[in-house]
Protein backbone atom coordinates (compact mmCIF):
# COMPACT_ATOMS: atom_id res chain seq x y z
CA UNK A 1 0.00 0.00 0.00
CA UNK A 2 3.03 2.28 -0.03
CA UNK A 3 2.02 3.51 -3.49
CA UNK A 4 -1.20 4.71 -1.88
CA UNK A 5 -0.18 6.97 1.02
CA UNK A 6 -3.74 7.97 1.79
CA UNK A 7 -4.67 4.33 2.43
CA UNK A 8 -1.58 3.93 4.59
CA UNK A 9 -2.65 7.00 6.60
CA UNK A 10 -6.22 5.77 7.01
CA UNK A 11 -5.00 2.36 8.22
CA UNK A 12 -2.61 4.07 10.66
CA UNK A 13 -5.60 6.00 12.01
CA UNK A 14 -7.35 2.68 12.59
CA UNK A 15 -4.40 1.48 14.67
CA UNK A 16 -4.57 4.63 16.80
CA UNK A 17 -8.34 4.31 17.20
CA UNK A 18 -7.87 0.70 18.36
CA UNK A 19 -5.55 1.93 21.13
CA UNK A 20 -8.22 4.43 22.16
CA UNK A 21 -10.86 1.69 22.14
CA UNK A 22 -8.70 -0.41 24.49
CA UNK A 23 -8.48 2.54 26.89
CA UNK A 24 -12.25 2.98 26.76
CA UNK A 25 -12.71 -0.73 27.48
CA UNK A 26 -10.28 -0.48 30.41
CA UNK A 27 -12.15 2.53 31.81
CA UNK A 28 -15.47 0.72 31.42
CA UNK A 29 -14.13 -2.23 33.43
CA UNK A 30 -12.92 0.17 36.13
CA UNK A 31 -16.30 1.90 36.16
CA UNK A 32 -18.14 -1.42 36.41
CA UNK A 33 -16.06 -2.69 39.34
CA UNK A 34 -16.01 0.72 41.02
CA UNK A 35 -12.24 0.94 41.24
CA UNK A 36 -9.64 2.94 39.30
CA UNK A 37 -12.02 4.76 36.94
CA UNK A 38 -10.44 7.89 35.41
CA UNK A 39 -13.09 10.26 34.04
CA UNK A 40 -10.38 12.49 32.52
CA UNK A 41 -9.02 9.66 30.39
CA UNK A 42 -12.46 8.61 29.24
CA UNK A 43 -13.41 12.23 28.59
CA UNK A 44 -10.23 12.72 26.54
CA UNK A 45 -11.03 9.60 24.49
CA UNK A 46 -14.58 10.79 23.84
CA UNK A 47 -13.33 14.29 22.93
CA UNK A 48 -10.78 12.91 20.47
CA UNK A 49 -13.27 10.53 18.85
CA UNK A 50 -15.86 13.30 18.63
CA UNK A 51 -13.34 15.44 16.73
CA UNK A 52 -12.62 12.44 14.52
CA UNK A 53 -16.32 12.22 13.67
CA UNK A 54 -16.05 15.73 12.20
CA UNK A 55 -12.62 15.21 10.70
CA UNK A 56 -10.97 14.36 7.46
CA UNK A 57 -10.94 10.58 8.00
CA UNK A 58 -14.52 9.88 6.93
CA UNK A 59 -14.37 12.69 4.39
CA UNK A 60 -11.46 11.02 2.60
CA UNK A 61 -13.11 7.61 2.73
CA UNK A 62 -16.36 9.06 1.39
CA UNK A 63 -14.40 10.71 -1.44
CA UNK A 64 -12.84 7.36 -2.32
CA UNK A 65 -16.33 5.80 -2.17
CA UNK A 66 -17.82 8.39 -4.51
CA UNK A 67 -14.98 7.82 -6.98
CA UNK A 68 -15.56 4.07 -6.77
CA UNK A 69 -19.26 4.53 -7.48
CA UNK A 70 -18.36 6.53 -10.60
CA UNK A 71 -15.79 3.94 -11.67
CA UNK A 72 -17.94 0.91 -10.72
CA UNK A 73 -21.62 1.96 -10.68
CA UNK A 74 -23.53 0.11 -7.97
CA UNK A 75 -20.48 -0.54 -5.80
CA UNK A 76 -22.26 0.90 -2.76
CA UNK A 77 -25.39 -1.19 -3.24
CA UNK A 78 -23.86 -4.42 -4.55
CA UNK A 79 -20.57 -4.72 -2.67
CA UNK A 80 -20.12 -2.37 0.30
CA UNK A 81 -22.21 0.54 1.57
CA UNK A 82 -19.52 2.75 3.09
CA UNK A 83 -21.86 5.68 3.76
CA UNK A 84 -24.36 3.39 5.47
CA UNK A 85 -21.57 1.95 7.60
CA UNK A 86 -20.41 5.45 8.55
CA UNK A 87 -23.97 6.35 9.56
CA UNK A 88 -24.17 3.33 11.85
CA UNK A 89 -20.79 4.15 13.40
CA UNK A 90 -21.91 7.73 14.01
CA UNK A 91 -25.20 6.61 15.58
CA UNK A 92 -23.44 4.20 17.93
CA UNK A 93 -20.86 6.81 18.90
CA UNK A 94 -23.62 9.29 19.74
CA UNK A 95 -25.34 6.70 21.95
CA UNK A 96 -22.04 6.08 23.75
CA UNK A 97 -21.16 9.78 24.03
CA UNK A 98 -24.56 10.66 25.51
CA UNK A 99 -23.84 8.34 28.46
CA UNK A 100 -21.00 10.59 29.60
CA UNK A 101 -20.41 14.26 30.32
CA UNK A 102 -16.67 15.06 30.31
CA UNK A 103 -16.04 11.40 31.07
CA UNK A 104 -18.43 11.28 34.04
CA UNK A 105 -21.44 8.97 33.92
CA UNK A 106 -24.48 10.94 32.76
CA UNK A 107 -28.08 10.04 31.88
CA UNK A 108 -27.70 6.26 32.05
CA UNK A 109 -26.74 3.41 34.34
CA UNK A 110 -23.26 1.91 34.50
CA UNK A 111 -24.53 -1.18 32.70
CA UNK A 112 -26.10 0.89 29.91
CA UNK A 113 -22.93 2.95 29.51
CA UNK A 114 -20.75 -0.16 29.29
CA UNK A 115 -23.13 -1.75 26.78
CA UNK A 116 -23.14 1.42 24.65
CA UNK A 117 -19.34 1.48 24.70
CA UNK A 118 -19.18 -2.20 23.69
CA UNK A 119 -21.67 -1.65 20.89
CA UNK A 120 -19.80 1.36 19.52
CA UNK A 121 -16.40 -0.32 19.68
CA UNK A 122 -17.70 -3.54 18.12
CA UNK A 123 -19.32 -1.67 15.24
CA UNK A 124 -16.13 0.34 14.62
CA UNK A 125 -13.94 -2.77 14.65
CA UNK A 126 -16.18 -4.49 12.11
CA UNK A 127 -16.14 -1.29 10.04
CA UNK A 128 -12.31 -1.23 10.03
CA UNK A 129 -12.19 -4.85 8.89
CA UNK A 130 -14.59 -4.11 6.03
CA UNK A 131 -12.50 -1.16 4.93
CA UNK A 132 -9.12 -2.84 5.24
CA UNK A 133 -10.10 -6.19 3.71
CA UNK A 134 -12.63 -5.08 1.10
CA UNK A 135 -12.95 -1.34 0.50
CA UNK A 136 -9.29 -0.25 0.33
CA UNK A 137 -8.09 -3.22 -1.80
CA UNK A 138 -11.03 -2.75 -4.17
CA UNK A 139 -10.24 0.96 -4.48
CA UNK A 140 -6.57 0.22 -5.14
CA UNK A 141 -7.53 -2.15 -7.94
CA UNK A 142 -10.15 0.08 -9.57
CA UNK A 143 -9.29 3.75 -9.16
CA UNK A 144 -7.00 5.47 -11.65
CA UNK A 145 -3.75 7.24 -10.78
CA UNK A 146 -5.48 10.54 -11.50
CA UNK A 147 -8.27 9.72 -9.04
CA UNK A 148 -5.70 8.80 -6.37
CA UNK A 149 -3.92 12.12 -6.88
CA UNK A 150 -7.24 13.86 -6.11
CA UNK A 151 -7.67 11.80 -2.95
CA UNK A 152 -4.07 12.42 -1.88
CA UNK A 153 -4.74 16.18 -1.92
CA UNK A 154 -7.29 15.58 0.86
CA UNK A 155 -4.65 13.60 2.76
CA UNK A 156 -2.34 16.63 2.69
CA UNK A 157 -5.08 18.74 4.25
CA UNK A 158 -5.62 16.10 6.90
CA UNK A 159 -1.96 16.09 7.86
CA UNK A 160 -2.14 19.83 8.43
CA UNK A 161 -4.84 19.33 11.09
CA UNK A 162 -2.81 19.06 14.31
CA UNK A 163 -5.92 18.51 16.47
CA UNK A 164 -6.13 14.99 15.07
CA UNK A 165 -2.47 14.00 15.38
CA UNK A 166 -1.19 11.56 18.00
CA UNK A 167 0.24 14.62 19.80
CA UNK A 168 -3.18 16.24 20.20
CA UNK A 169 -3.93 17.52 23.73
CA UNK A 170 -6.85 15.12 24.19
CA UNK A 171 -4.58 12.14 23.56
CA UNK A 172 -1.89 13.42 25.91
CA UNK A 173 -4.36 12.83 28.76
CA UNK A 174 -4.50 9.13 27.96
CA UNK A 175 -1.31 7.74 29.44
CA UNK A 176 -0.22 4.61 27.64
CA UNK A 177 -2.20 5.39 24.51
CA UNK A 178 0.31 7.68 22.80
Amino acid sequence: MTLYPVVTRLCADHVLFEQIFREIERQCVCLAVGKGFDAKKLGAAICYLNEHEKSYHHEIEERIGSLLNKQSPGYDTNIYDLSGDHSICHREFERFRRCFDNGELHACTIEEAVDCAKSYIGIERAHFISEEELFFPYAIRHLTHRQWRTVNKLKALAEADSSLSPDAPALKHMIGVV
